[in-house]
């Protein structure tokens, strides 16, 4: 269905970048003739054009570490990072780029059954003030989208709640945590979802699980930020696709840097991922020739133990809907409210994997910028 609503919001740019989305990747020329090509104008537009040589060889030059120069884009759609990483960031989008962003996105929903311009149910935070919220809304409705903002409070559960038991809605969008938060105060539905799209945070495999059973739907996760968009995005069969036609990614030993092949008013070349990406060999048995990507992040001793531990309390008692390990010299467990039940099972769990834990009981483990939850802190 070819929604007016995106017409109207998006053009029709939207919708021609997602049939070539959907062309490319099942044909392996078209998706590097379009990658190569993709990677050409960015870098002209850079001002870093060069007869002759290879474009990523090109791209190899340009400095990393210089800053955006936003004087150029004046009047234009920007995106307004979340802070989660200390500081804010504010990049130029522009209508064209936006649209072909959210195609990309919209091609990932195709594979689970989900068409443009179905109802969705999104639940992220903002920052910002009344007008800023006003407007996320505004154009969450006009995208077919209901928009609650995650916050410290229990308002907005209550407020999920009485959405998924009143409304149809083809797919959940939102942050792990408030997924999984959600998750735990039982949500009730007249129609379950076709799909839960995991976004903005590491997913876990306890929250994985937990969003599954509560809403009787595949959870897919969705990995990116908001400079880039999304960078990989998970199939019905488990693997995570680079968005090969939109993002081209060097693996540095220290760092991953993300080029964004679609044109902004300012290009977006050679940024740094804040969680590093590595590629995968062989092709996915759902047919598409779209790169399979990994995290190795989620290979490191401290999230493997973290996994374990939070595998073992599932099984014995519900976990508490917000706990954080910090792994300093010793593991510390904080766990919000006064029911020690999951709390003692988690415990348990981490004493059977040989880990000496300090455990205390908090009122309140506030979420952090942008209403974003932090389990695990800090890693070796």
């Amino acid at each position: 269905m070819r929604a007016a609503s995106f017409s109207l919001l998006l053009g029709a740019g939207f919708w021609a970048e997602l049939d070539l989305l959907r062309e490319a990747e099942s044909s392996p020329a078209l998706l590097e003739e379009l990658r190569r090509e993709r990677l050409r104008t960015v870098l002209r537009q850079g001002g870093y054009a060069a007869a002759g040589v290879p474009p990523e060889e090109v791209l190899g030059s340009v400095d990393p570490t210089r800053k955006l120069d936003l004087s150029r884009a004046t009047g234009t759609l920007r995106r307004n990072t979340s802070g989660s990483s200390g500081q804010t960031a504010e990049v130029p989008v522009g209508r064209t780029a936006y649209g072909q962003l959210l195609a990309a996105f919209w091609r990932a929903l195709g594979w689970w059954g989900v068409e443009p311009g179905e109802p969705g149910l999104v639940l992220l935070g903002a920052q910002g003030g009344p007008a800023r919220l006003l407007f996320l809304r505004a154009k969450d409705r006009a995208l077919g989208a209901r928009r609650i903002f995650v916050d410290d409070g229990r308002s907005w559960v209550e407020a999920a709640r009485t959405l998924l038991a009143r409304d149809r809605f083809a797919y959940v969008y939102g942050y792990p945590s408030a997924l999984h938060e959600l998750a735990s105060h039982a949500p009730e539905w007249r129609w379950p979802p076709r799909v839960v799209v995991a976004t903005g945070e590491p997913l876990f495999g306890f929250q994985r699980r937990a969003i599954q059973k509560a809403f009787g739907a595949p959870v897919m996760e969705e990995f990116g930020c908001t400079e880039i968009g999304a960078v990989a995005l998970e199939c019905p069969r488990g693997s995570l696709h680079l968005v090969a036609e939109q993002v081209w990614l060097e693996v540095k030993p220290t760092a991953t840097l993300a080029t964004s092949l679609v044109r902004r008013p300012v290009p977006l070349l050679r940024y740094p991922l804040d969680e590093p990406v590595s590629g995968e060999a062989g092709g996915c048995t759902c047919g598409r020739v779209l790169p399979r990507v990994g995290l190795p992040s989620r290979l490191s001793p401290a999230r493997r133990a973290f996994e374990a531990c939070t595998e073992l309390a599932a099984v014995a008692a519900p976990l508490p809907a917000r706990f954080v390990l910090t792994l300093r010299s010793t593991w510390t467990l904080r766990a919000e409210g006064t029911d020690r039940t999951g709390l003692e099972a988690l415990r348990a769990a981490m004493d059977r994997l040989g880990l000496d834990t300090r455990v205390e009981v908090v009122e309140r483990l506030p979420r952090g910028a942008a209403g974003k939850f932090r389990y695990l802190e800090a890693s070796t």
